[in-house]
């Protein structure tokens, strides 16, 4: 079998906390049925060490500008700079689980020709505050919710992604917050496929306290809302369609496993859709990160 060729693009914006301990993880890969042609770090406009550290590893192509554009400018830049088969779009904030994450999250396009993208599943490292713990479990009951709706945009996510030649060559970011949500959608929009693989998993740390999460739940209630400039309305309402009953079973069950988190959870989600619809977020190429889910 001829090995895949494959570039990973990571955007970074003030990712000091994270960035040498990703680029090693994303070095410790077992190259098995692929080979690792390029690491792309775009550096955009970070003011700490992001970029300085970055640089030591010369094995890595790095890109910084002085400025601050968003991470859709930035993929757009990893993308021009990429001629792999594969380009694997790693978020700065995460950690590949084991050394098999790369192989595993490509394998399916060395059996369908006409896929798109892949996407992995994110795992939360273990809570550190109450309210990391009730995030946690909101989810993991989200996660188990929405894989049993194998095509849903809910798998497609902006942590860890693969996509095909075919498909990163013909797409371009706008300017927008909800990212991964395009990608999903442009990807159905051109025909190409899109799977789910649950054994690539991703590391990540939910955030630790109100603030960060109210950031990171505007920007989910506000990135919708850009969607329909692009897409048909009725692709949008397809893709983030749910099944009522699934939903319904899964937090009654949650709400009997565990009451308290589960109680917590819906609570915060409430408040949070309370803020949001007081204080939507502004349309913006940027926003502020949240910054106790950057230390791994």
């Amino acid at each position: 079998m001829k090995k895949i060729t494959v570039t990973i693009g990571i955007p970074a914006y003030n990712e000091e906390k994270n960035i040498a301990k990703l680029l090693a993880r994303i070095y410790a890969q077992k190259e098995t049925t692929w080979v690792l042609q390029k690491v792309i770090v775009y550096s955009d406009g970070s003011s700490d060490r992001t970029a300085k550290i970055v640089s030591r590893d010369k094995r890595v192509t790095l890109i910084t500008s002085l400025r601050r554009h968003g991470v859709s400018f930035a993929q757009n830049k990893i993308i021009k700079s990429a001629n792999s088969d594969i380009l694997v779009l790693l978020d700065a904030d995460v950690l590949p689980a084991g050394n098999l994450f790369v192989t595993r999250l490509i394998a399916p396009f060395h059996t369908d020709p006409l896929l798109g993208m892949t996407s992995a599943r994110p795992v939360p490292l273990g809570a550190t505050s109450f309210f990391s713990q009730v995030i946690n479990w909101s989810h993991e009951v989200k996660t188990h919710l929405y894989e049993a709706h194998p095509h849903s945009l809910y798998l497609v996510h902006g942590r860890a992604r693969a996509l095909s030649h075919g498909f990163y060559t013909k797409l371009r970011f706008p300017g927008l917050i909800a990212e991964d949500a395009y990608s999903y959608l442009a990807c159905s929009q051109l025909g190409f496929g899109i799977q789910y693989v649950a054994t690539a998993q991703v590391i990540f740390r939910s955030p630790t306290n109100l603030r960060d999460h109210l950031m990171q739940s505007s920007r989910y209630f506000d990135g919708r809302l850009e969607l329909a400039q692009f897409f048909p309305q009725l692709l949008i309402t397809r893709s983030y369609k749910l099944s009522l009953a699934l939903v319904t079973t899964a937090w009654l069950k949650a709400l009997f496993q565990k009451p308290g988190l589960t109680i917590s959870y819906l609570a915060v989600l409430a408040y949070s859709r309370l803020v949001n619809l007081a204080h939507p977020l502004p349309q913006q190429k940027t926003w502020e990160p949240s910054t106790s889910s950057k230390s791994l």
